[in-house]
């Protein structure tokens, strides 16, 4: 999740960076001040909010604010900040890259033992797992679809997922035997059955 945001704001930061640097050339002006948004730390929006409570369109609205802050104030000073989000980013996929992840570790390893996943009649136990972030989840998923064989074995629950969706995804999940597990983010997955599933994992610590 953390590579993820800081990619998406590195693209956005260059993005804005190219910009006034063409801007400059064009009007050649050294002096061309930045107008960025600037993160209203009173609002108390900004202090403790979850992606699944707002709509998608909204969200996306407040994701394009946040990338758009900066405390830069001149091209100098955004290209200094572009640099070490360069930095950062490339660390940051390092570490992803590197696979050493001891949570994803113990997963996996549970879900290929049999006498965790599979009960005494040889039938796959269903397994809920419940993430903080979308980005987790969309990691979750293609790793353990990649572990199962197939992504039909894996269904999704997210802030962005419409109702309709969520009680087809809610369906599968209960009455297919090929599905075998459901990720979804805390909020989202408020109100799942949770009769159907043999285990539950909580993936993030809150």
């Amino acid at each position: 999740a953390i590579y993820k945001s800081l990619a998406r704001r590195l693209e956005r930061m260059q993005k804005e960076l190219k910009e006034l640097q063409l801007r400059r050339a064009q009007e050649k002006n050294g002096d061309i001040p930045i107008e960025s948004p600037r993160r209203d730390t009173s609002s108390p929006a900004w202090e403790d909010f979850d992606e699944d409570d707002m709509p998608p369109d909204e969200w996306e609205k407040m994701m394009d604010q946040i990338l758009s802050a900066s405390t830069a104030t001149t091209i100098e000073e955004l290209e200094k900040e572009v640099e070490t989000l360069t930095k950062l980013t490339a660390q940051a996929k390092d570490v992803r890259d590197a696979n050493d992840d001891r949570k994803w570790s113990k997963l996996s390893e549970m879900l290929r033992t049999e006498k965790d996943m599979l009960s005494d009649t040889g039938r796959r136990h269903k397994l809920i797992i419940f993430t903080e972030h979308k980005d987790t989840l969309d990691y979750l998923d293609e790793r353990i679809s990649g572990l199962l064989g197939s992504r039909e074995r894996v269904r999704v629950i997210s802030g962005s997922t419409n109702r309709e969706s969520r009680r087809q995804v809610q369906e599968d999940f209960c009455n297919d035997p090929e599905v075998h597990v459901l990720i979804a983010t805390d909020a989202a997955g408020e109100g799942v059955n949770l009769q159907q599933a043999h285990l539950l994992i909580n993936y993030d610590l809150p």
